[in-house]
């Protein structure tokens, strides 16, 4: 993949010693991303200017401790640094604006 993830948390998150980082990509052709992309463009208020967003990208970002999710018990830093990203936010333009949105779900 072009991109990384990382976290980042105190000991107030309640993170277990021992557990993994799991993240994926979520792909461009399933009913999750379509959802994702319309929240997405809801919260930038660009419904009539669907056709300017060039690229959106969503990640399922998940910590495990033996194959079971833990929610942590405070914020923690989620980074995905994406080289891509960057590269084609100033290829496209001077005058483009590339935003970031953060879906967060607790279950």
């Amino acid at each position: 993949p072009d991109y990384t993830v990382a976290v980042q948390y105190g000991k107030d998150a309640g993170i277990p010693e021992g557990s993994m980082l799991k993240a994926s990509e979520i792909p461009k052709d399933s009913e999750e991303y379509q959802k994702y992309l319309s929240q997405a463009v809801e919260a930038m208020n660009a419904s009539e200017n669907m056709e300017n967003i060039k690229l959106a990208r969503f990640f399922d970002v998940q910590l495990l401790r033996e194959n079971e999710k833990i929610e942590p018990k405070s914020p923690m830093e989620v980074t995905i640094p994406s080289i891509i990203l960057s590269k084609l936010c100033t290829a496209f333009n001077t005058f483009t604006i590339c935003s970031f949105i953060h879906f967060a779900y607790f279950i």
